[in-house]
This record gives C-alpha cells, structure tokens and sequence, in this order.
C-alpha cells in the first residue's frame, strides 16, 4: 500500500467517524423530544390531583349543574311521603350522575357499536331498571299513581340512544307521567298532601333534562368523531367507578392520564415514556444489507440456467384436488357478500294520552286499562296492545282498535259507530248501545251484544276472518243466556241467463 492509497483510507476513516458522532447526536435529541411530550408536567399532575382532592364528580358539568338541585328537591318531597317513594327518589339522583358522567365520557370517545353502546349503558340500564321494578312490585298500592309517575318519565333519560330527534321522545315520555300526574292531582285535591308536590317536582326535572338537550344535543348526543381522546376500554373503566374515584383532567390540555383519588404526587403518577423509536436513516441503513442479499441471491438462481429447474419437486397427478378444476369460474370469482346484522329492535314505551277530545291508548302489554269518558264528543283511539284488557266507562263518539293482538275491549255505548282493523284475536263487548261494527282485516274478533242492542245494530265485515257473535236469546231474561252465530266468510257467484249473482253461503 503506497502513500497515497494510505492517506485517502485516513481520510475516509476520519470523515466516517463524524458521521457516526453526528447520528449518535441525532438519535439522542431525538429521543430527549419524545419523551418530553410524552410526560406531563409536574404542574399538570399536581394540577390534577387538587381537583382529584376537591370531589369534583367526573361529569359534564352544566348538565350536572341544571339537574342536580331539582333532583334533590324531589328526593327531599319523596322523604315528606315515604317509602317506597323515597327509594325510586334516591335512583332518580343516582341515574342523574351516572348520565353526566356518561355525556362527559362521549365527549372524549369515538361513537360506539350498538353493542359497544350496550356495555357503556349498563350502569344506566341497571338503574332505570330498577325504578321499574320499584313500581310493578306496589301496583295497587296507595302510591301507585305516584310510582307510575316516576317509572313512566324515567323513560326519557333514554334520549342518548336516539340520534335524530331527542327532543321528541323526552316530550312523548313527559306526556306519559304526565297522565298519571293527573291522576296524583286528582286523587289528592281534597287533602293537604305532598304527593303532587313531589310528582310537580320529577317533572321539573324532565323539564330541565328537555332544556339541556335542545341547547347542547339537539340532534342527537354528540361524540368525538374527529380525534378521540379515550378508549373504549378507558370510557367502561370511568363509568364503572364511583362519582369521586376516577377523573378525567377536565380543566388541563395535558396527557390523558387517570389518575386515582389515593395517588400521590410522586413520580409514580407519571407514565414511563414509550420505548424510543430509532431515526428513519438508521432504520434503512439496517434494512438495506438484508435486501441487497435477497437480490444477489436472485440473480445467483438465475444464472444456474437449464439446472434451475433440478431443484423442483414433483407433483403426483393423483394426489392434485379436484375441486378446483370443476367448480365454475362464476363461483370461483363470485364477490363475497357482506352479512349486515339486524338492527337492535326498540319495544315502543305505552301511552295513555287525553290530546284535546282524543284519547290514545298504544302499546299497552299485558296490562289493565280504565278510561274515565267526560264529554259525549270524544274519540278513542287503541293502536298496538297486545294481551290487554281496556274498559271505558261513559258515552261518547267513535273507537277504532287498530294492529291489536289478543286483547279485549269493553265499552258502554257509543254514538257513531266502532271500526275493528288489522286485529288479531280480540273480543268486543258492548254493555249498552252501539249503532255501527265495523270490521276489516281482521283475523278471529269475538262480539258480545246486550239485549238492548240486538235489534238496531248493523256489523259490516270486509277482508276478515272467524268473526262470531255472542247475542241474548229472544226470551231470554238476562244477558247470559246468549247464542254464538258466525258471520259467513264464504260467496257463492253464479251466471244465470248472462246475468251475475252473488249470495252468501251460510251452511257448511
């Protein structure tokens, strides 16, 4: 090696070496930046665990606000009544935290899967639950309307689940505990009881809960669609703990750190930085010796020539699948399609609702139902019950019972007439006058007439099946003794000298 040669490798190595002092420089920089903005402050800690101190409840804080007095107003009249009052009053608070810290947490995460949003409810399903059973364990009790009140408005906390129009349901909700409202004032207004002060104040809360909704979710309860700040898991951890355990720093922009109730300021509350990721020029310059090799030994195989193919294994004719080779080409490329599972079905809530002089019963399940009639010009109107049982006392205008199933009406007379459609199973019974049955597409309607009626009745029929009526025999001295007759279903059409005629068969 002569002179020159040993001079230029001097150089090489000299410049070599700087280049590597200069990426050992790099890559420390580096690293000390990551794991700066990985770290909060100790100020942002501290800052954290003093409103940790303060018992500020992990909530959306202007829900809270609004809600919470009225709550504890409520809670405060239940106590002036009693027990089993008091212990639905006590839920209603306890619902009320739960929702705000719920709000707080869809602030901060991505909108959930139906399935997902179930887990995140739980807590809230649990205890509206609850108020639920609170009330079907005392129906018939002294405090049943006032049980009724509360179980029917509950309801409307359910708003978060519905994405368009929340203000609607919360305002069908309140027309439900509003009728059972009703019910408390009247059975209450000749004493000096608090029982509508109580009710009175429940629906100052739905009230409030109305008013919060129109000016912060009116379409719907808003997530973070466009940077997430927890996860999935975070949000369930939040909402299964208790109001002053876990908390998110609200009030900072620091890391999202929960930080416990127990903790201390030392470093220990302070979460290691992530593992240090190595410059992009060190990463290819690692990279690059295992594809150049790849690449020499590419070309190495190709170069073998005809011996190229010395290596291969042969196939056995015998053992090939056949099923490749018959299957259509069509089936072959044929797409895969996706299975789009079922939307999550809501069971609409009952409602019984006085709306001027129209009264709607709908959805009633498996339950009684007594309607009161005050004025001759009312209409009633039954929509959805199913196995129900609906009795109306007084005179007045019309009924229609529509898209019931196996349910009963009893009613005292009717002015105008009664229209049965696209019912199922349902038995009629009119106590006194009714000129008019209308019947329509209907399938199995059993009709009971009193004596008074049997004579100036009309049932029209249409489209409808297994329709019988029960009616007093002529000599009859009571109602009791009655004779069952069908309505017939079957037409006879004959031609008769190029004329048509239609006549009922009645024998079988």
């Amino acid at each position: 090696m002569n002179s020159t040669t040993l001079d230029s490798f001097n150089g090489l190595l000299t410049r070599l070496e700087a280049a590597t002092v200069h990426l050992e420089k790099l890559s420390t920089s580096r690293a000390t930046s990551i794991t700066t903005s990985h770290t909060p402050s100790t100020s942002q800690v501290a800052t954290d665990i003093k409103a940790e101190s303060s018992g500020a409840p992990f909530a959306d804080s202007a829900y809270y606000t609004l809600l919470s007095p009225l709550a504890s107003t409520f809670l405060s009249s239940a106590r002036d009544i009693g027990s089993p009052l008091v212990e639905q009053a006590e839920l209603v608070v306890q619902l009320i935290s739960q929702q705000a810290r719920f709000i707080q947490v869809a602030s901060k995460l991505k909108a959930p899967s139906a399935s997902d949003l179930q887990k995140l409810l739980a807590s809230q399903i649990q205890t509206m639950s609850q108020i639920a059973d609170i009330n079907s364990s005392n129906r018939g009790k002294p405090l049943s309307n006032d049980l009724f009140v509360v179980a029917e408005g509950i309801n409307s906390f359910g708003w978060i689940t519905i994405e368009k129009s929340p203000m609607a349901f919360i305002s069908e909700m309140k027309d439900s505990a509003q009728f059972y409202l009703n019910r408390v004032l009247k059975d209450s207004k000749d004493s000096t009881s608090a029982r509508p002060d109580a009710a009175k104040a429940f629906l100052a809360i739905i009230d409030a809960l109305a008013q919060h909704v129109k000016l912060a979710h009116l379409t719907g309860l808003k997530w973070n669609i466009s940077k997430p700040e927890i996860s999935l898991d975070d949000a369930l951890n939040i909402l299964s703990q208790t109001d002053n355990t876990v908390s998110l720093d609200l009030e900072t922009n620091s890391t999202h750190t929960f930080v416990s109730e127990n903790s201390s300021s030392n470093t220990s509350a302070i979460p290691p930085p992530p593992p240090f990721i190595p410059p992009p020029s060190i990463d290819s310059a690692h990279q690059s010796a295992p594809q150049q090799s790849a690449v020499s030994q590419l070309f190495k195989e190709i170069n073998q020539g005809v011996g190229i193919s010395s290596s291969l294994k042969k196939v056995d004719k015998s053992t090939k699948p056949l099923e490749t080779q018959n299957k259509p080409l069509a089936k072959r490329n044929s797409p895969t399609v996706a299975i789009k599972s079922n939307p999550i079905s809501s069971k609409k809530p009952p409602k019984i609702l006085l709306s001027g002089s129209k009264w709607l019963i709908e959805n009633i399940d498996n339950d009684q139902v007594n309607i009161d009639i005050t004025e001759i010009n009312q209409v009633v109107y039954i929509y959805n019950c199913n196995t129900a049982v609906i009795s109306i006392t007084g005179k007045f205008n019309t009924l229609t019972m529509d898209k019931c199933l196996k349910s009963g009406l009893v009613f005292d007379s009717i002015v105008s007439g009664c229209d049965i459609i696209n019912c199922k199973s349902v038995q009629i019974q009119a106590k006194h006058l009714v000129p008019l049955i209308n019947v329509d597409k209907t399938d199995g309607a059993q009709i009971f007439l009193s004596s008074e009626n049997v004579d100036s009745i009309e049932i029209f029929t249409a489209k409808s099946s297994e329709i019988n009526v029960c009616y007093p025999k002529k000599d009859a001295q009571d109602d009791l003794d009655t004779v069952e007759s069908f309505i017939p279903e079957q037409m006879i059409t004959s031609f008769n000298n190029g004329s048509i005629s239609t006549c009922i068969r009645q024998e079988f």
